[in-house]
């Protein structure tokens, strides 16, 4: 129902009920004045405005009328009998703090925050004043922190590019609520078709060649097309509507994608975010620019993971080197040090060690004896069991090779490993005699793995013993000699079925 005004003039009203006259003319805040039905009865300027009407329009609309495209947070539709002005005049007391979602034709969903007052004569509730604050800019500011915390998250638990872009994409589909989004990258031939490789939401929309980059195709004149060859972000709001985008009206109206917004982004290839939304106009500038800062928050954690991957090669390459150079001197122990990572790497992941730390001890039992060429070749290969002056020589490779690790700068425990490998938990080992937990842990898991493998593998001076003796020495050492939880997890190792089959195996110049 719309029930007419029978006053003359608008305003007086509500500044004789506030007594704030120059407030009520000139503050962008809304101000209504309800009665006990929820028809307005007064209203300021501050209210046309937020509302799309003037004054006179307003005054007389019923609760109904005035919450024409009220949606919650959400984006559902408001109830009636939860609309502010109702329950103070159902209840007949204040509500603060409610936000609701207004959509005008022709405008971006406004965010306004409400607050509601009854005013009484007799014990009765006879009108509500109810006032409006635009918070649209502070809800976009704050989903945009949102978004930015769970890009950082995302960032940090990711292993490579893709990870971090298909991330993207589904966050803000779930968290953002935007109907699509997809990364699209040129097609690798002359064709100048676009790709999409990481999409998330209505992803039926897409498909390979929807945008091209070519300036003389029609599809390239799409927001796509133009992001890719300006470098510079596109936003079409009222997007069926847009004269440029006739081969896409039925398309986007048979999907309900309404508005959109492309933003280069600087990854390993030329690439755009395109994201849609389907409220007819879903971008503003507030609204870009915190994504561009999305954009700009990827791009910097995709360059350091290539950065890290890059490192990580780097680092991984330095290792292989160092084994190749220790093997070259001993072919009589060649894979050793391979077998040696694998089983510690299977031994920390079985104890839950960091997916970063088990990467780190697993090369550093690839390296952890390559002290040992310092030592004379001779010596190494000798046929028989060591003593005097031969032994002492072979326990420096300890020493060494802690020092040739940390020059080569690796990063910890690598170096650390290589010096404390043959320490024992009752103190009995070398080069220091070390005890316990002095011992780091990544050295303890590589001295079990090293025994193990020692005595499954052959030697110079003897044929290998098996795993059968090799679990017989771990349990008569545990918690002696060697860690018990590490002891403990090393036999659950091979009962889960870990073997050193398919690693590099030993050398064929056995001992006879």
């Amino acid at each position: 129902m719309v029930r007419k005004s029978n006053r003359a003039s608008t305003g007086p009203l509500l500044n004789s009920l506030l007594e704030l006259s120059d407030f009520v003319d000139t503050t962008d805040v809304g101000l209504i004045y309800h009665d006990v039905d929820g028809t307005i009865v007064d209203c300021n300027p501050g209210a046309a405005v937020l509302f799309g009407h003037s004054q006179e329009e307003l005054i007389g609309l019923d609760i109904a009328e005035q919450n024409k495209g009220v949606v919650t947070r959400n984006g559902s539709p408001f109830e009636e009998l939860q609309r502010p002005v109702l329950r103070t005049v159902r209840e007949g007391r204040a509500v603060y703090g409610e936000t609701i979602g207004l959509d005008l034709p022709g405008r971006q969903r406004r965010w306004l925050n409400i607050n509601t007052e009854p005013l009484f004569e007799d014990g009765e509730v006879v009108g509500v004043i109810s006032t409006y604050v635009d918070v649209t800019n502070e809800i976009s500011r704050r989903r945009m922190l949102e978004l930015g915390a769970s890009v950082n998250a995302i960032i940090r638990g990711a292993s490579d590019e893709s990870s971090v872009l298909q991330g993207l994409c589904d966050l803000l589909v779930s968290d953002g609520d935007y109907a699509l989004a997809g990364i699209a990258s040129p097609v690798p031939d002359d064709s100048g078709d676009c790709e999409y490789l990481f999409t998330a939401g209505q992803t039926d929309y897409l498909f390979t060649g929807i945008a091209s980059i070519l300036e003389n195709n029609p599809r390239s004149r799409g927001p796509t097309g133009v992001a890719f060859r300006t470098g510079v972000t596109q936003v079409v709001n009222n997007f069926p509507a847009a004269a440029s985008f006739d081969p896409w009206r039925d398309r986007a109206s048979q999907y309900g994608v309404c508005s959109a917004v492309v933003i280069p982004i600087a990854v390993s290839r030329p690439s755009v975010l395109a994201i849609y939304d389907r409220h007819p106009v879903a971008f503003d500038d507030v609204l870009v620019e915190g994504l561009e800062g999305l954009v700009r928050e990827v791009e910097r954690g995709c360059a350091l993971l290539t950065s890290v991957d890059q490192a990580r090669q780097s680092l991984e390459g330095t290792i292989r080197a160092l084994s190749v150079i220790t093997e070259s001197r001993d072919p009589y122990t060649e894979g050793h040090e391979v077998r040696v990572g694998a089983l510690g790497a299977a031994i920390a992941a079985h104890m839950g060690l960091d997916a970063g730390l088990v990467r780190l001890i697993r090369l550093a039992g690839e390296v952890h004896d390559v002290g040992k060429v310092s030592i004379p070749a001779e010596v190494l290969t000798s046929p028989r069991n060591l003593v005097g002056m031969e032994l002492e020589l072979v326990k420096e490779h300890s020493t060494v090779g802690e020092e040739i690790l940390a020059s080569a700068l690796l990063p910890w425990p690598i170096p650390e490993v290589a010096r404390q490998h043959h320490e024992r938990v009752n103190g009995s080992g070398y080069p220091l005699g070390l005890r316990g937990e002095d011992i780091i842990l990544p050295a303890r898991i590589i001295a079990v793995a090293d025994v193990v493998e020692a005595m499954v593998n052959d030697r110079p001076f003897r044929l290998a013993l098996g795993m059968d003796s090799a679990r017989d020495e771990l349990l008569a050492g545990k918690g002696i000699l060697y860690d018990a939880d590490v002891v403990d997890a090393c036999l659950a190792v091979f009962e889960n079925g870990f073997t050193f089959d398919g690693l590099a195996v030993a050398s064929p110049l056995r001992f006879i």
